[in-house]
């Protein structure tokens, strides 16, 4: 596929009235690329088919089709337009063929927009919502990320951080939330979500935005998108003491698996360990229950073990409980997505 790339199909392509063996040869092409964008789109959940009327290869059509709409001069206008921002005779193989697939790849989610529109009226009206917001407030912003439409909440000096678990934030949106917010409340809610921490990227997908702020319609016991119900206290009670059991049970679980590394092995006293794990669900709680709590580990430590000074705690705690907090993360980020 890669081979088919060369400046002069390039430039012949965005000639007027490019010979028929060109076009078929370009659109060939764009097809190949649309389609394994969709595949790996699937294959990363990102992305699912089961409520399309298409194939995947028609889809991918669809998707690239407005490419290759002429004006009355047979000119791929759209084409024309987009590579003469590029000098094509300087570009390197490689760099022609990232060129290419940014072109397809922002067709291809510019049609899973539309499909959402049509297919999940529900989502699509959502991220209209969450897009119209963002264009109106100073404290988001559009970005195109790796050819994918995200949130950007402020300046994102984590930028290279991972993404914050979809599970994660779920949660966490549930916690803020009172229940009758309009979109434009629940992406302050978010807003402060990204900025009162600094593990994660403070850039979303838009995608995944919608799918979250639809996830809290539903667990507030939504049948339809709206914004204006009131919030049923017993299901946020619920929902908070749903997320304590996963945290106990994930802490007792890692617990249990590191006594015989640490205690029996004596690299930690007993009653050291015991605070750790104490203070690992003061951690989480904080994180994942308590709305708008965001203390340090030093702090947590501190509060359980009593009076430390920071240079105690980074020489002699932070390694072990940080580590211990990673792996219970995990846990129970695995257990949220067997259950949730």
């Amino acid at each position: 596929m890669i081979e088919m790339v060369t400046k002069n199909l390039i430039e012949r392509i965005v000639q007027s009235n490019p010979d028929k063996d060109v076009v078929k040869k370009f659109a060939t092409l764009c097809h190949q690329i649309a389609v394994i964008y969709v595949k790996k789109k699937i294959s990363s959940g990102l992305l699912s088919m089961h409520k399309v009327q298409l194939t995947i290869e028609d889809f991918s059509w669809d998707c690239i089709a407005e490419l290759f709409e002429m004006d009355e001069r047979r000119n791929f206008v759209e084409l024309q337009k987009y590579f003469y921002r590029y000098e094509i005779d300087d570009l390197k193989r490689e760099e022609l063929v990232s060129t290419l697939r940014r072109l397809v790849f922002s067709k291809v989610n510019d049609g899973i927009f539309r499909n959402f529109r049509t297919i999940d009226p529900s989502l699509g009206k959502i991220i209209r919502n969450v897009k119209r917001v963002a264009k109106e407030e100073g404290s988001f912003s559009i970005i195109r990320h790796r050819d994918i439409s995200m949130i950007q909440f402020g300046n994102d000096e984590y930028e290279c951080n991972p993404q914050m678990p979809f599970e994660f934030l779920k949660i966490k949106l549930f916690a803020q939330s009172r229940g009758n917010e309009n979109i434009s409340q629940i992406m302050d809610h978010l807003l402060k979500i990204f900025k009162c921490q600094n593990n994660y990227s403070r850039r979303y997908s838009i995608v995944n935005l919608a799918r979250a702020i639809r996830y809290l319609y539903a667990k507030l016991g939504e049948r339809e998108v709206a914004v204006d119900k009131q919030v049923d206290d017993t299901s946020k009670s619920l929902m908070h003491s749903e997320m304590s059991d996963f945290i106990q049970r994930s802490i007792r679980q890692l617990k249990d698996r590191m006594y015989p590394k640490y205690v029996e092995t004596s690299k930690l006293d007993e009653h050291i360990f015991k605070i750790y794990f104490k203070s690992i669900e003061d951690i989480l709680k904080d994180a994942f229950i308590n709305p708008g709590k965001d203390e340090s580990y030093f702090y947590h430590l501190k509060m359980n073990l009593g009076c430390i000074s920071k240079e105690e705690y980074r020489n002699t705690h932070r390694q072990y409980l940080e580590y211990l907090v990673k792996l219970v993360r995990n846990d129970l980020l695995m257990e949220m997505r067997e259950e949730i």
